[in-house]
């Protein structure tokens, strides 16, 4: 995986022993911070207005879906394709301890010159799309002299809990392909809701920079991750709209 798993230490008023272990890692559209502890954990975490109480065990996980940014305080960056959250451990569910723990955790991905862009049926990039209408996923190439071809492994679109695969199979880029440093890796031809987060997806694409020409073969060691969040809004439904875009690659994408 590119995601980087850094895991913090802390000291406090217990011995060396008894002091808990945090750690935090962004995978499969969500923070997840995971805190073990040497006795059994009956306190809670906090991050922003969510909150998870311990159950006795000596590990507890609080997960963040990426789509509930807003109310878990999660901060996005997107240039560096990085989260960062304020978070509080209580080791009482109901007082506040001068032994209970407050830190920042971030996570982020390896930079990439590439970055994931949504567009509409003239090829313009927007952060919003309207439910039912046509759209592009495409990959931006930040180099304009770049001569390497890409390979896009995989693509996933996460809601708070479910996910639905856009690209389960190898698609290759050529640079022959990227007019104007972008490609179309998946085409929307009506967008979609998530069930669980019917206003904002959060997708990310995994992708395998080659030296030169890429393989026919899919690769299974992803060089970087790309990534974005969709903002799923209402349109007039009735209103008359451009026509599909032919379909460039479903789930079932291939290598060519």
């Amino acid at each position: 995986m590119i995601h980087l798993l850094i895991l913090v230490f802390f000291f406090s008023s217990l011995s060396s022993a008894d002091d808990p272990r945090v750690s935090r890692s962004c995978l499969d559209g969500r923070l997840t911070v995971d805190l073990t502890t040497e006795f059994p954990f009956e306190g809670r975490i906090e991050v922003g207005e969510c909150t998870v109480n311990g159950n006795g065990s000596r590990n507890t996980q609080l997960m963040i879906p990426f789509v509930d940014l807003d109310g878990c305080s999660l901060t996005h960056e997107k240039s560096l394709s990085s989260f960062s959250s304020p978070v509080s451990i209580h080791f009482h569910r109901a007082l506040i301890l001068d032994s209970d723990l407050s830190l920042d955790v971030s996570c982020f991905t390896n930079p990439s010159e590439y970055s994931l862009v949504l567009a509409n049926h003239r090829g313009d990039s927007v952060e919003k799309a309207v439910f039912g209408d046509p759209y592009q996923l495409m990959i931006a190439d930040g180099k304009e002299d770049a001569v390497n071809e890409v390979q896009v492994i995989s693509c996933t679109a996460y809601g708070k809990k479910s996910s639905v695969e856009l690209i389960s199979s190898c698609k290759r880029v050529r640079k022959s392909d990227i007019p104007l440093n972008k490609s179309s890796i998946f085409t929307f031809d009506k967008m979609f809701r998530l069930s669980d987060s019917p206003s904002r997806i959060f997708v990310e694409c995994y992708y395998r920079l080659c030296q030169g020409e890429c393989p026919k073969e899919c690769s299974t060691n992803p060089t970087s991750s790309v990534s974005t969040f969709i903002e799923v809004v209402e349109g007039n439904m009735n209103s008359t709209r451009p026509a599909p875009l032919p379909s460039s690659s479903s789930s079932s994408s291939s290598s060519s």
